[in-house]
């Protein structure tokens, strides 16, 4: 009785710091998405940067690959997609 006890113990412990991890995961994903939006955003709106385009496009960039990366992974959540600065221009035909 007194293994049932402390193996209940444990398994709440454990369940408790996998628990915390998880949400600490999810505000670390928060964070880093927010760093990333407000970067893309001072990129494409700062006028300074329209005057220089190439360096302008390799700032956006570098911001693309984390985009892919999460709607790679976050396929069955819609919400979490590139942003319209992020997607491919579309052609008009």
């Amino acid at each position: 009785m007194l293994g049932l006890f402390a193996s209940t113990v444990l398994l709440s412990a454990a369940n408790r710091r996998e628990s915390e991890a998880r949400v600490q995961a999810e505000e670390n994903y928060q964070l880093a998405r927010q760093a990333v939006d407000q970067f893309s955003q001072k990129i494409t709106a700062d006028p300074r940067l329209r005057q220089l385009p190439e360096l302008r496009r390799v700032l956006v960039e570098t911001a693309v690959p984390y985009y892919e990366t999460v709607c790679e992974r976050e396929q069955r959540q819609p919400a979490i997609a590139p942003p319209p600065w992020a997607r491919p221009a579309r052609s008009s035909a």
